[in-house]
């Protein structure tokens, strides 16, 4: 029997180029929500059982047995998402893991776990170019799969350098570990020695995060209707749908489909047809997006009657998609009306933070709460502070999506705002971390189902595990670096004729 080796590596990183800073090499260095850089034999154990695209390939593979593969874990790097990936960062990882694969002898085939929208200062095409790296490598012909994000921004290079591609296909993202696992069924095809054809199909416009949630309409039936297609030709081996990162200025920016099958023109043929079934939701993909204000009143009038709470999502600050996680609008919005019971997580104010573990539960406090990020028109709140509960950021995810996952996020604190007529408080932290699982508001000791209203710095994540206690969701767009209305951008590198959603 052909023991197969196969080198497995891991290289993550979502790039909003509007936003400022840099993901240097310290930052992947970095736990936060994610394990940070994890090299050689301690992936096998550190992954093991995770909610990720590597865990789902590593423990398929171990499931299935090992007596015909030797798996070579290299390295698995991730940053939180920002801005442009430092030149140095991008390079020593980049040039880690083709040196790992350079070193192993009689390779068979190679999985990547990959982003899609990774941008770098040098570099606009981060996973094309790290695949092209590896092709100089290995030759044309070595088995290469990869595993992207459901916001990858698929490039002609990146398909054509690689063997299969899978993507997740919701959005929360419950699907990561699934995903890898597909990785590991197409690559076993690979290695008996399948010959995949495959196609691309980049569609002409951009979809706003907020639009893309797989749960909701139109896209979920844009994925029924992949699924079905699938399931209804047999010479179709893979079929995918990535909606893009439209925070990355890139030639290749937006959403597309790919598919491998055992013939070009059945390829063709569903990619066409595909193309054509998106095509008639482009009119419903914008979404109603509420001015801070609006949604504070709304929010309000809603608590006021229903008996569940009502979520705020702050959409554009939301540091899943590179923001600074520290904006003001929504908690001026809802102080201004006199919002009670209400609870705003997370916002990133390292001094805030530090200064309530400096005094201790019970103190109160003078602060500039937030705004220091940086946004334009946003600024601190100088206001007062009782601190409610300190926590150090060590808790295990109980949602969907992470779920499993121990989070080392850093000293957190839940604080008061002191206001007459009103009662906000407020989650801080020394890190950015997007609250998007219950268990982070659980943590500092508050039990979200007892909320009025909640406002959470996310985008569609937080729905996995806030959908099923909220008796509605508003989507605003208070000022931040993760712009949800893409009309207010200005492009420079898009592909001619892309429109905007």
């Amino acid at each position: 029997m052909t023991k197969y080796n196969i080198a497995i590596a891991g290289f993550q990183h979502e790039t909003n180029t509007f936003a400022p800073g840099l993901a240097t090499y310290d930052e992947f260095l970095k736990e936060d929500s994610w394990p940070g850089l994890t090299g050689g034999d301690a992936i096998m154990g550190q992954f093991r059982g995770m909610s990720l695209p590597l865990a789902g390939y590593i423990d398929t593979a171990l499931a299935d047995g090992q007596e015909s593969l030797n798996l070579h874990p290299i390295l698995w790097a991730s940053a939180e998402p920002s801005g442009y990936v430092a030149k140095d960062a991008y390079e020593t990882i980049a040039q880690n893991i083709c040196a790992g694969i350079a070193a192993i002898n009689d390779l068979h085939g190679i999985y990547l776990d990959l982003h899609g929208a990774m941008v770098a200062q040098h570099v606009d095409d981060g996973e094309g170019e790290l695949l092209r790296r590896i092709r100089t490598i290995v030759g044309p012909d070595l088995p290469i799969v990869v595993s992207l994000d459901l916001h990858a921004n698929v490039s002609p290079a990146l398909v054509e350098h690689c063997s299969a591609i899978t993507i997740f296909r919701t959005y929360p993202h419950i699907d990561m570990a699934a995903t890898g696992a597909r990785a590991y069924a197409l690559l076993n095809q690979l290695l008996a020695g399948s010959v995949f054809f495959k196609g691309l199909v980049q569609i002409p416009f951009l979809i706003p995060l907020t639009s893309q949630c797989t749960d909701l309409e139109p896209c979920r039936s844009i994925y029924q209707e992949l699924l079905l297609q699938q399931a209804s030709h047999a010479d179709l081996i893979s079929l995918d749908c990535a909606l893009g990162f439209p925070a990355a200025d890139t030639y290749d920016c937006g959403p597309c489909i790919v598919a491998f099958g055992k013939s070009q023109s059945q390829v063709d043929a569903v990619l066409a047809h595909l193309e054509q079934f998106i095509a008639r939701f482009e009119d419903q993909l914008s979404g109603t997006l509420l001015p801070p204000d609006e949604a504070a009143k709304e929010a309000i009038i809603l608590s006021k009657r229903l008996n569940q709470p009502i979520v705020i999502a702050d959409a554009q600050d939301n540091p899943g998609a590179g923001a600074s996680s520290d904006t003001t609008g929504i908690i001026r919005a809802l102080l201004e009306h006199h919002a009670e019971n209400t609870y705003v997580a997370v916002i990133n104010d390292l001094e805030t933070t530090q200064q309530a573990h400096r005094l201790g539960q019970g103190a109160i406090f003078t602060a500039n709460l937030g705004g220091h990020g940086g946004v334009p028109g946003d600024h601190p709140i100088a206001c007062d502070l009782q601190v409610c509960e300190l926590a150090n950021g060590e808790f295990t995810f109980t949602g969907d999506m992470y779920k499993g996952i121990t989070a080392k996020a850093g000293p957190m604190a839940l604080v008061k705002i002191i206001q007459p007529n009103s009662s906000v408080y407020v989650i801080t932290s020394i890190n950015r971390i997007q609250c998007l699982d219950l268990a982070i508001m659980r943590h500092l000791g508050v039990e979200p189902e007892t909320a009025n209203i909640i406002a959470v710095n996310s985008t569609v994540h937080f729905r996995a595990d806030f959908d099923p206690i909220a008796a509605k969701i508003l989507v605003a767009i208070s000022p931040g670096f993760h712009p949800c209305d893409l009309s207010t951008l200005e492009y420079k590198k898009l592909r001619p004729g892309m429109r905007r959603c």
